[in-house]
C-alpha cells in the first residue's frame, strides 16, 4: 500500500496520465491505491511497481517518488528492474514516473544515467511533476 498521502497523489497522477494513452483499457490498470483491489503485478525481479498496465500490445510501469525516496539503492534497483522487465516485452514500452517539481531534475538525471548504461530498446520514459507537467526521454 502507498506510504503517504503525497505518494498516493503521485500514483493517482500516473493513473490519470495512463488513462489518456490511445486505446488504453482503464480496467486493466492496477495501482497501489486503496480504491484498487490487491497489489500490482509483481515483475520478474520481484519488485511491485506502483502502477502496472499490460494489454498485450503495450506495457506501462509507473513509479511514484517522494522527495526523500530518490537518491538511494532501492530506487536505482527498481529502475533497473523496470527496464529489464520491459525489455522482455515485444510491444510498446513505457515507464512513467511522478515526483515533486523540486525532485524532477534529480530523478530525470538518475534515469538518464541508468538509461545510458543499458540498452533500452524503444522504452519511452515519461515524467510527471507535482504541477502535472509531463516530460519525456
Amino acid at each position: 500500500m502507498a506510504e503517504s498521502e503525497q505518494h498516493m497523489n503521485y500514483v493517482r497522477q500516473i493513473v490519470s496520465y495512463i488513462e489518456t494513452f490511445p486505446n488504453c483499457c482503464s480496467d486493466l490498470i492496477e495501482a497501489d491505491l486503496p480504491s484498487y483491489v490487491g497489489r500490482t503485478t509483481k515483475i520478474f525481479s520481484g519488485h511491485y511497481p506502483d502502477v502496472y498496465y499490460n494489454d498485450n500490445s503495450m506495457i506501462i510501469l509507473g513509479e511514484a517518488k517522494t522527495d526523500n525516496d530518490i537518491e538511494n539503492k532501492h530506487t536505482t534497483s527498481q529502475i533497473k528492474a523496470y527496464i529489464e522487465e520491459e525489455l522482455l516485452f515485444n510491444g510498446e514500452k513505457h515507464i512513467v514516473f511522478c515526483c515533486s517539481f523540486y525532485s524532477l531534475a534529480t530523478l530525470m538525471n538518475l534515469v538518464i544515467h541508468l538509461k545510458n548504461k543499458t540498452e533500452t530498446k524503444d522504452i519511452k520514459f515519461h515524467f510527471i511533476d507535482s504541477l502535472n507537467r509531463v516530460f519525456h526521454l
